[in-house]
């Protein structure tokens, strides 16, 4: 298995998906999940895998409205910066492993396993 540091705040706390400052991620391109934190401790759902540019990327998902519909919940997101030829096989095992809530094509390729962040191993 493949082992990535996934990105958080320098507070070492997860980010706020819809107030982080975009730059922050300068010209990463790599593979990302968005998942909402839940109600009254429950458990939290992933909401969006994806991959590309992330500052462009997460970008545009701020305006979706099918991600939106779960801003109540409090949304985060973290990505992981990989070569560009890993990008497809990972963004399959996130979205095999993970059931995004919104979205469900993934690349057909074989999927390359990572370790997962914290909250979802």
């Amino acid at each position: 298995m493949y082992t990535v540091n996934w990105i958080k705040s320098r507070a070492n706390t997860w980010l706020d998906f819809l107030t982080f400052d975009l730059s922050s991620a300068g010209q990463s391109v790599g593979v990302y999940i968005i998942w909402h934190v839940g109600l009254a401790g429950g458990p939290g759902y992933v909401v969006k895998v994806g991959q590309g540019q992330i500052w462009h990327r997460l970008g545009a998902h701020r305006n979706d409205p099918a991600i939106l519909a779960y801003r109540k919940h409090g949304l985060r997101v973290t990505w992981v910066e990989l070569p560009e030829n890993l990008l497809d096989g990972v963004e399959c095992y996130l979205g095999n492993r993970l059931r995004p809530l919104v979205g469900d094509r993934f690349p057909e390729c074989a999927p390359f396993p990572l370790n997962l962040p914290q909250w979802a191993a």
